[in-house]
């Protein structure tokens, strides 16, 4: 885009614009350049009330102290939660070691219960004879 072209853009903008805002203006006779924002001045009954908060060195220290109290609380109960459930973690554990344990000493006793009964019923026991006397050698 030429420099001529920009010129005949910004002189065409300029002339739209200020028919648009021409029959806008405010009762102080001022143009106003935004049309929307006449919208908003159409009732001048509306008054805005600027609210300050001031607070003195003792309020917002203690406001200080209120907040650090909180957040100390909210750290407990974090830390309380935390450690209750490690104890029921633990105390779960512990639990499954022991029922692990005595299905291990179930399955010993039953693997040898099953031996000894199936040694008795075995061909090769039922042709075994009774020792009566034992030598040893010197």
């Amino acid at each position: 885009m030429t420099t001529g072209q920009r010129f005949l853009l910004d002189k065409l903008f300029l002339k739209v614009r200020q028919k648009q805002t021409h029959n806008y203006q405010n009762r102080q006779g001022k143009i106003n350049m935004y049309p929307a924002s006449s919208r908003l001045l159409r009732n001048q009954n509306l008054t805005r009330v600027e609210t300050r908060v001031q607070a003195g060195p003792i309020s917002v220290s203690l406001m200080l102290v209120a907040l650090v109290a909180l957040l100390a609380l909210l750290y407990l109960n974090q830390v309380t939660k935390a450690t209750s459930l490690n104890y029921r973690i633990s105390t779960l554990e512990t639990k499954r070691t022991e029922l692990e344990n005595r299905t291990q000493q179930l399955r010993i006793d039953a693997a040898r219960l099953q031996s000894i009964e199936a040694a008795k019923k075995s061909q090769v026991a039922a042709n075994l004879v009774p020792v009566t006397s034992a030598s040893y050698a010197k």
